[in-house]
């Protein structure tokens, strides 16, 4: 009567019903830490249970999901989940963890993330158990110039007038001060941009620092950018310790897609498309893919090779939301080599999977509790089951079956994190920076400390008396060189392009 949606239909016509609770929350929920003005019940296609709270100006307050218990009353468990707002409703705290069992309202593994916010509604700050403390500084046109990750790592950046990104750094501590100079052991990246001609605005080159120079690691790391009248980019050069990798657009569509590219080495990679979008592929004109084709949503059903063999795709009808059932692959002459047959539960997880690979057949089906937590995963042989159970944070504490037993426990002060992981007889343990980065771990196979950067990138990994590995990047956090630690090199100056040089040599030449 008031408009409220009661039913939601998907189109495999499974419904999920909303209740208004006008008569307020059933007694076994009732706590009088969980208020607010109205109650709504949502049940969900798979019968799972969800209830929700709100204020008077409409702002949720709490969630509480329902999990079968019969150790409680009622024979159910309310996970919680708690939020607060400041005066313009931003969210300023969020609880998470808590549980209700019958009368028993528990804190006891309760997690909480804090937020604050200025005038403008810019966040200035995050407290979180897993991610640590962060803060905010920003310009008069709110970008972030400054950024706090627990006082471990300052970064700051600046823009200019059209709000494009010129520059940034890092600090120990304090002020960001000003822009250092490129040969400055805190300079991380600058930027410039076309003022004139073929690409006008757009990015013109980008130098970086990958932060190596105690490897030995000294040479010019930057990007340069050309474009056509199109405005279009028709080459990048990218340097990497001196070593420049040339990548080119040789020919576009009427859509300004690629049709043609020419990679570091000389290599051609060309490329057709069809309404849906990429449909051959060919590099130094031998085909990887010579066609695709697809159903009338869109979606794969063929998946040509160049070799002669075939992939092809089906898919269930609306009752199961149009979700994959079937990719069987095929070689040249039309022998079937693998098949893979899938099936869902009514709220589109996957619940029965069936491989047939080389004539060889693996059958599994799983089971999900009320709250989408994986609960069994059962083999089609007689091998026994897996048997998967979690914490109040919804953390992965055990596996059993016919594997053994595997358990986790959480590191302290990081509760979502894994602290220690038992297999086997052996014991694998975990350690973490105050914002959540692995730097150690080990296990039967050694001790290894790792190390990341003030952007989060990690640079480097350490064998506890092994070799170090070094990594660099762009200045976008892709990236680009891997020095192992018997000298030789990888770069990987583009997407799915590598050159491996031995200790002493040069990278591949320029084009």
């Amino acid at each position: 009567a008031l408009g409220r949606p009661v039913t939601i239909t998907g189109v495999d016509n499974r419904v999920t019903t909303i209740q208004y609770l006008t008569e307020g929350l059933p007694s076994w929920v009732g706590h009088s830490s969980l208020n607010g003005v109205r109650q709504e019940k949502i049940t969900a296609a798979d019968g799972s249970i969800t209830y929700r709270t709100y204020d008077v100006e409409g702002q949720l307050v709490w969630i509480g999901e329902v999990e079968s218990d019969s150790s409680c009353s009622n024979n159910a468990r309310l996970h919680i989940t708690r939020f607060t707002y400041d005066t313009i409703g931003n969210v300023t705290l969020v609880r998470r963890g808590a549980t209700l069992c019958g009368s028993s309202y528990s804190t006891g593994n309760q997690i909480s993330t804090s937020l604050s916010y200025d005038s403008a509604g810019r966040r200035l700050s995050l407290n979180d158990p897993d991610l640590g403390v962060w803060q905010y500084e920003y310009d008069p046109a709110g970008h972030i110039t400054r950024q706090v990750k627990d006082a471990a790592a300052i970064t700051c950046a600046t823009f200019d007038n059209l709000g494009r990104l010129t520059d940034e750094w890092q600090v120990s501590s304090g002020s960001c001060g000003a822009i250092p100079a490129q040969t400055a052991s805190n300079f991380h990246a600058h930027y410039e941009y076309v003022l004139d001609g073929n690409g006008l605005g757009q990015v013109a080159s980008v130098s970086w620092n990958p932060g190596l120079q105690a490897q030995g690691i000294n040479g010019e790391f930057s990007d340069q950018f050309l474009y056509d009248s199109r405005n279009r980019m028709v080459r990048q050069i990218r340097t990497l310790n001196g070593q420049q990798f040339v990548s080119e657009i040789l020919a576009f569509d009427r859509l300004n897609r690629p049709l043609s590219l020419r990679n570091p080495g000389g290599e051609i990679v060309t490329e057709s498309y069809d309404f849906f979008g990429s449909d051959t592929l060919a590099v130094n004109g031998q085909a990887l893919v010579t066609g695709t084709t697809h159903n009338y949503r869109g979606q794969p059903s063929r998946l040509d090779r160049g070799n002669g063999s075939y992939t092809t795709y089906g898919y269930w009808g609306s009752g199961r939301r149009y979700q994959l059932q079937n990719a069987d692959s095929y070689l040249g002459n039309g022998s079937q080599i693998q098949d893979y047959y899938y099936d869902y539960d009514a709220v589109g997880r996957i619940n029965v999977l069936n491989a047939t690979v080389s004539g060889a057949n693996d059958s599994w089906t799983y089971s999900y509790d009320s709250l989408g937590r994986l609960r069994t995963a059962n083999p089609g042989d007689t091998s026994g089951s897996l048997t998967f159970s979690y914490d109040n944070l919804s953390n992965l504490v055990s596996v059993t079956g016919f594997l053994g037993s595997i358990s986790y426990t959480a590191e302290p002060g990081y509760p979502h994190a894994v602290g220690t992981m038992t297999m086997a007889g052996n014991t694998y343990q975990f350690g973490y920076d105050p914002v959540g980065q692995m730097t150690h771990r080990e296990g039967p196979a050694g001790s290894f400390n790792q190390a990341f950067d003030a952007f989060g990138n990690l640079s480097s990994v350490a064998e506890v008396g092994g070799e170090t590995t070094y990594f660099a990047y762009d200045a976008a956090g892709q990236r680009v060189l891997t020095l192992h630690g018997d000298g030789s090199r990888t770069f990987t100056p583009f997407a799915g392009y590598e050159v491996e040089v031995t200790a002493g040599t040069v990278a591949e030449p320029t084009i």
